[in-house]
């Protein structure tokens, strides 16, 4: 063989070898590193189980369910302060963040949401598409509590939101909010 051909071999022998080290190295290092599962994770794990176990307010629901589930204060036994806890107002079917006897935002959640479905904030941004499927005033008022829901879980009215409001209390909403165009 040739020296040179001799010599390429070789170094080509040692830049495998160094890279073949150096890929070892990398496999040993991504086997014993810490993938997430350390210290941090354990923390996190302790204070959700934590909060499922204590019930810093007394009122019967524990600290998770009341950030996570209910949205209550788990420093207030009666959050939206009308004298019940949120406890029974979440076994009576009521809303723990509405005080007994008002009736909480959904409506003018809703007049928002239909306002903004209805007509686009700026005109002239609105696609030209979106121009072509406007709907006139009149097949609007014609339009049914069902098409108006539609309408609105559309436009990200919730259900839960809508399960409120009466087919009636609907209609109504639409004209208001077409009066005001």
């Amino acid at each position: 063989m040739d020296k040179f051909v001799k010599i390429g071999f070789g170094a080509l022998a040692v830049f495998a070898l160094i890279f073949g080290f150096m890929r070892l190295s990398q496999n040993l290092k991504l086997t014993f590193s810490d993938d997430g599962g350390g210290p941090a994770a354990v923390d996190d794990a302790l204070e959700e189980t934590k909060l499922r176990v204590m019930d810093t307010d007394e009122d019967g629901l524990n600290d998770w369910d009341e950030l996570n589930t209910y949205g209550t204060s788990p420093y207030l036994a009666d959050s939206d302060s009308d004298g019940v806890k949120d406890l029974d107002e979440i076994k009576k079917g009521a809303d723990p963040n509405c005080p007994v006897g008002k009736e909480c935002g959904s409506s003018d959640i809703i007049k928002a949401k239909l306002k903004q479905t209805i007509t686009p904030a700026e005109p002239s941004l609105a696609a030209p598409e979106a121009a072509d499927s406007e709907l006139p005033v009149e097949e609007l008022k014609q339009l049914s509590p069902t098409d108006i829901r539609d309408l609105l879980k559309q436009g990200g009215v919730t259900d839960e939101q809508l399960q409120g409001v009466s087919d009636e209390e609907l209609k109504q909403l639409l004209e208001e909010t077409l009066k005001q165009q």
